[in-house]
């Protein structure tokens, strides 16, 4: 009998999501933050952890191997803290408003995935026989 509890998709995903905001709302404890903030870092654990094992379970169901598909999520988690890093440091260092940041990191975000897009359609459309 297999008693891996992983092996259902729902358990897996209930313990990243539980994981993802026990350590975001652990270390925001650590760091004194109060109860606004602790409210930000629950949602965007739960944000971040369902991008990811979004990602995940995208590349899976598009048949790429397990090893594929956990680097595409580990990808994904680091654009993640990238993006957040960069918000962190124009919003809070640097001489932007709110609305000029994220007006900004969304069109580096779509302009990025437009980018993705066309080269994956240039693939699809001139593909050389192999």
């Amino acid at each position: 009998m297999d008693t891996n509890i992983f092996k259902s998709k729902g358990y897996f995903l209930t313990v990243v999501i539980i994981g993802s905001v026990l350590a975001g709302v652990l270390t925001a404890l650590f760091l004194g933050a109060g109860a606004t903030e602790l409210g930000y870092v629950a949602v965007g654990g739960i944000g971040s952890a369902l991008v990811v094992v979004g990602t995940y379970t995208l590349g899976r169901r598009y048949g790429h191997p397990h090893s594929h598909a956990v680097a595409e999520a580990a990808i994904s988690l680091g654009v993640l803290y990238l993006i957040a890093v960069s918000f962190r440091l124009l919003t809070e260092y640097g001489e932007r408003s709110f609305f000029e940041v994220v007006f900004a990191l969304g069109a580096l975000i779509v302009g990025s995935l437009a980018f993705v897009a066309a080269i994956a359609v240039l693939g699809r459309y001139n593909a050389s026989p192999s």
